[in-house]
């Protein structure tokens, strides 16, 4: 990224500090205004850059789908599902996750981004285990 404006210096000065943070970040912005750069430039220069970057249009997927996509899922938990497969959440355990416009997907796929407040991950058909 480069610019020399106050407004994109400001821009800088933000990714610095969020960057030292281990805490989830919000970019928002109009489709094409720089998000998923801003979010590597975040990567980059955080204590997950040897991590993994791993990026997903949420738009692009189909929403009977992106609950598998972000969470995986586990054999048989549905037609289809013939292999465990991890999700893009798992993907990028240790390192970075950028959602490209999930505020476009329904409530109920969104909501299910359970990982943002607990910090764990649940494949579709995975079996709960009793909490004692």
């Amino acid at each position: 990224m480069m610019g020399s404006s106050p407004a994109i210096r400001a821009v800088f000065d933000s990714i610095r500090k969020v960057a030292t943070t281990d805490a989830p970040v919000l970019l928002l912005g109009e489709s094409g205004t720089g998000k998923e750069m801003a979010a590597r430039a975040i990567h980059e220069n955080s204590a997950r850059k040897d991590g993994p970057f791993i990026a997903i249009n949420c738009s692009a997927i189909p929403e009977t789908l992106l609950e598998s996509e972000l969470f995986g899922h586990e054999k048989g938990s549905f037609t289809g599902a013939h292999a465990q497969r991890k999700g893009r959440f798992e993907m990028a355990n240790g390192g970075t996750l950028f959602l490209d416009e999930i505020g476009r997907n329904s409530a109920s796929s969104a909501s299910q981004a359970s990982p943002f407040s607990s910090g764990t991950v649940h494949r579709t058909g995975r079996r709960q285990t009793p909490s004692n």
